[in-house]
């Protein structure tokens, strides 16, 4: 094994942790130009796993070395989440259907779904990849040593890369495009601390959608709402697309993070360490699992057991799938966390329909 593997998968992970997400509202031009350069430094002594990865079984490690049972409630209630006849059967290579963008060592990758076909897109030290709903372009966030968050759009092949939102002085990151093409959510700490914030998919007319704290939004099916974490510390919270109706989803002492809307608009996925009565450290770490909650609060579910860092959880297309970060690995499960399988390396994965 690569000794640098495990850089790659800290150094993407500082870039989640609060004391750099905060750092530009919080630091000084040299500090913020510091905590950069270790960053892409990092990033680029990552090494690179290799092009290609097969299809293998995930390991999941449970009390005895074995996984217990998803924690998922009565499959037969109204209230379940979609469960599988044969939870122990690993998730087959034609299940997965469509593309994935997804960051790994330096830049924006894009590949089939189940891993193959590995491209790197980007060396721009670029993460965070958003697709337009009909799979032509992304939209991500890229690191330099001057700026660490600044939106950039391109081709779905990588060509035409352009900044699309011209902010060098603050950070915008975790954009979101809607499901109708029309609008990005992303974050920004332009104005007073880190808040969601919508424009045009163009870029145009920049607004504010939420006065307090939110990072990392995520649109509901139709495109009225925004899911995102925030608030008072790190939960779940949902609002109107035009700031109107903000509530709590999720929330408890711990950290909430990275919440992703279901395509049939029933479920929220996201990761959260409250199901550990003390973490090593918040916002990172063993103590990160993936839980399920309806739109509404109800429902909560923790769907991973395996005391490895998960988090940046995405949907299927067709929502019967998940995928999420497993300790610098993309794994793929079903909705009641069975069937896990590897896919390959890489961090904050998209997922995009071919028949878009």
């Amino acid at each position: 094994m690569c000794r640098y593997k495990q850089m790659s998968i800290v150094c993407n992970r500082t870039t989640r942790h609060p004391a750099f997400a905060g750092c530009p509202s919080r630091c000084n031009g040299s500090q913020r130009t510091a905590a950069a350069l270790v960053s892409m430094v990092c990033l680029l002594a990552a090494c690179n796993v290799g092009p290609e990865r097969g299809l293998l079984p995930a390991g999941r490690s449970g009390p005895n070395g074995t996984v217990s049972g998803p924690i998922v409630g009565d499959a037969a209630s109204s209230d379940s989440s979609p469960s599988a006849t044969e939870p122990d059967t690993p998730i087959r290579p034609d299940q997965l259907n469509g593309r994935i963008a997804f960051s790994h060592d330096d830049g924006i990758w894009v590949s089939d779904a189940d891993g193959s076909n590995r491209t790197q897109l980007t060396s721009d030290g670029g993460f965070d990849p958003t697709w337009s709903p009909d799979g032509t372009r992304i939209v991500y966030r890229t690191l330099t040593a001057t700026d660490d968050g600044e939106l950039w759009i391109m081709n779905a092949d990588g060509s035409g890369a352009r900044n699309l939102v011209d902010d060098p002085e603050f950070s915008d990151w975790g954009p979101a495009w809607s499901p109708d093409g029309s609008s990005i959510a992303f974050s920004s700490n332009r104005i007073g601390g880190l808040a969601i914030w919508v424009m045009n998919s163009d870029g145009s007319d920049q607004r504010i959608v939420t006065r307090g704290h939110g990072e990392y939004p995520t649109w509901s099916p139709d495109s009225k709402s925004i899911a995102y974490a925030g608030g008072s510390y790190y939960d779940i919270r949902l609002t109107n697309a035009d700031g109107s109706g903000d509530r709590l989803v999720a929330g408890d002492p711990a950290y909430e993070m990275g919440p992703a809307w279901s395509p049939d608009g029933r479920w929220i996925a996201y990761h959260t360490q409250a199901d550990f009565s003390s973490v090593g450290e918040p916002g990172m770490g063993p103590e990160m699992e993936i839980h399920l909650v309806h739109p509404d609060g109800t429902g909560d579910r923790r769907i991973t057991n395996d005391h490895v860092e998960d988090s940046f959880a995405v949907w299927s297309p067709d929502g019967q799938l998940l995928m999420w970060t497993r300790h610098g690995e993309l794994v793929v499960a079903r909705p009641d966390g069975s069937g896990l399988v590897e896919i390959g390396p890489g961090n904050f994965p998209a997922w995009i329909s071919l028949e878009t």
